[in-house]
């Protein structure tokens, strides 16, 4: 086998092996993504029900805005820790 050949070989086993990476990243960046959008979904839920909270915080009355307001804290510190563990699982 001539250095030619021999360097050709290299070169197309070198090309193999990046290609292969490639598709690997790609196949995680696709993974992620999916993690990433469940994710996501769930801190969106988790905010909505935050929101309802809160509405029911500004219209409620004086005898119930207490209860109201534990509930709405409660949430709220909830929605923030998931926002944490998000924020440090894909950081």
């Amino acid at each position: 086998m001539s250095d030619q050949n021999k360097s050709e070989d290299q070169a197309k086993d070198r090309l193999q092996e990046i290609y292969a990476r490639i598709k690997e990243f790609e196949q995680k960046a696709k993974d992620l993504r999916v993690e990433l959008d469940e994710e996501l979904n769930g801190l969106k839920e988790k905010d909505s029900s935050l929101y309802r909270s809160y509405e029911d915080l500004k219209y409620s009355s004086a005898a119930a805005f207490h209860d109201i307001r534990q509930g709405f804290e409660k949430a709220a510190d909830a929605l923030h820790e998931a926002i944490k563990k998000a924020r440090y699982h894909f950081k």
